[in-house]
């Protein structure tokens, strides 16, 4: 679910999702600074933190990059952590978004 205000900036915007098998949390935008810069701010049961995507000129497109800073929090979490390694699944899942925004820039 999102939900944006409503003067049509993206500050303030809410993604609210529910990963496979996971609670949900927020996303939420803090800064937008177009066409270069998105913060974010995480913020839910098992995770908290912030993130940023960076947007710039490479050759004929943009490259995007992906980086974040979020701490995992509760017993689940926890366990899991120590069973499989939640920063490849993350990447793995993060490769899964981009591949999707990359085949969509490219549909439209």
């Amino acid at each position: 679910r999102v939900t944006t205000p409503a003067e049509g900036s993206l500050v303030g915007s809410e993604l609210h999702l529910r990963p496979m098998g996971a609670r949900q949390f927020t996303c939420k935008v803090v800064t937008c600074n177009e066409p270069h810069l998105i913060e974010l701010e995480y913020t839910g049961p098992f995770i908290t933190g912030c993130g940023q995507w960076l947007l710039s000129p490479e050759g004929q497109g943009t490259r995007v990059s992906y980086v974040i800073d979020v701490q995992a929090h509760g017993y689940m979490v926890t366990l899991a952590s120590r069973c499989v390694d939640l920063r490849r699944v993350h990447g793995q899942s993060m490769r899964l978004v981009f591949a999707a925004l990359r085949k969509r820039l490219f549909t439209v």
